[in-house]
């Protein structure tokens, strides 16, 4: 079930980027607001977002907590079990 709500996310997360990048905001600020409508509350577990062109990273930033319990704070330099 988390797994089904963590790609509907991802998916949301991917047609919000789409539909609001402008060209008068940076892409930084366009994802920015993007993740932030996302994960608003800096104490609920978060995520890291890495987006690149070419091979070279363009943004690159985490959001929320990697352990509640502990108040650890998520650190794109964070590493996942995936799969």
């Amino acid at each position: 079930m988390k797994s089904k709500n963590l790609k509907t996310i991802l998916m949301l997360i991917i047609a919000l980027l789409i539909v609001q990048i402008t060209q008068s905001q940076t892409l930084e600020t366009q994802i920015d607001s993007v993740l932030l409508a996302v994960f608003k509350a800096s104490d609920e577990p978060g995520a890291v977002f890495l987006v690149a062109k070419d091979g070279k990273p363009m943004y690159r930033k985490a959001f929320g907590k990697s352990n509640i319990e502990l108040d650890v704070n998520m650190k794109p330099e964070n590493i996942f079990q995936i799969g």
